[in-house]
């Protein structure tokens, strides 16, 4: 009787949990269908078995599939935990084991506290792991792509990229009476005395690539941390800026928690690179270009005509 009892309360929970999702989804889709830009190109009704086919894996793939078919690259989604989904920019190119790639998306430290390292040390070990398995074809050329970057806490990113950077200073804060260094040294990345890698990764990172050059790809989306990103790698000789104009939020900012809850974000110095060169009202690219194809092909002309051998 007690297994019954057992048995009858977990399925009652079961569909309590399944009922709660479809209700997410439904609200989800609701959404999308009245007010994505591109809605009226879309066959809803494939895109709902399919989106349903695919949250049957988990919720991330209905997701990415969703934001895939939305085709919008300035759509994004983002969860309570401080993970991102991102729509149409591709990520990946596919220009030969000579050329290595990474996506560096934005990241939002998770609402939850306590899963402040953890989150940012799998955001690092994500972006880590894939240089060093691209690393077996021992590539001589590297793409950052920025383009969907729009920021969010810019410490695990320069960390991810430890291996990118040569020590010393890679770019600064300023403000009114002095410069605050964004430092390279013993394997971690420092803001001025303090250790901020430390806050996600226990050991160093000490490996360096050597690569003949990066090519850093911006947008008008590549913004506030994903603009300092941008300014630490433009002060390496070996860098190419190609893309759009960037968002524009080229600056640093405080918070300040009131005494009656409320919350101020105040904007309180620049980013500059390691030269103290400001980037206002925003970074330029080297190269302008908006498709992934003329980017593709761009690099893939350049390397052939200057430094392929």
């Amino acid at each position: 009787m007690k297994y019954y009892i057992y048995l009858l309360f977990f399925l009652s929970f079961q569909n309590l949990l399944l009922s709660q999702s479809n209700d997410f989804y439904k609200e989800y889709i609701s959404i999308l269908k009245e007010n994505s830009i591109n809605k009226k190109e879309i066959d809803w009704k494939n895109f709902e078995k399919t989106f349903y086919e695919k949250a049957k894996i988990s919720k991330d793939s209905a997701i990415e599939y969703s934001l895939k078919i939305i085709n919008n690259r300035h759509s994004s989604y983002h969860t309570k935990e401080g993970k991102a989904f991102y729509s149409s920019i591709k990520p990946y190119f596919e220009l030969g084991d000579s050329i290595g790639v990474n996506f560096i998306g934005g990241y939002s430290n998770p609402i939850d506290k306590t899963l402040y390292k953890s989150k940012g040390e799998e955001y690092i070990n994500k972006i880590q792991n894939s240089i060093l398995k691209q690393l077996n074809n021992n590539p001589k050329y590297w793409i950052i792509d920025l383009r969907s970057n729009t920021g969010g806490n810019m410490w695990p990113m320069l960390t991810a990229l430890l291996p990118f950077y040569e020590n010393g200073d890679i770019g600064y804060f300023e403000n009114q009476s002095s410069f605050i260094p964004w430092t390279k040294k013993d394997g971690y990345i420092f803001s001025g005395n303090f250790n901020q890698s430390k806050n996600f990764i226990d050991s160093p990172i000490n490996y360096n690539l050597n690569l003949k050059y990066i090519f850093v790809l911006i947008s008008e989306r590549t913004s506030s941390s994903g603009e300092a990103v941008a300014i630490s790698l433009k002060g390496l000789n070996n860098v190419i800026l190609i893309g759009s104009e960037s968002g524009g939020f080229t600056t640093g900012n405080a918070t300040y928690e009131l005494s009656n809850g409320d919350v101020l974000v105040l904007t309180g110095n620049y980013m500059v690179d390691k030269n103290k060169k400001r980037y206002l009202p925003s970074i330029k690219p080297d190269y302008e270009m908006f498709k992934t194809s003329d980017i593709e092909n761009f690099i893939l002309k350049f390397i052939e005509d200057n430094y392929k051998k």
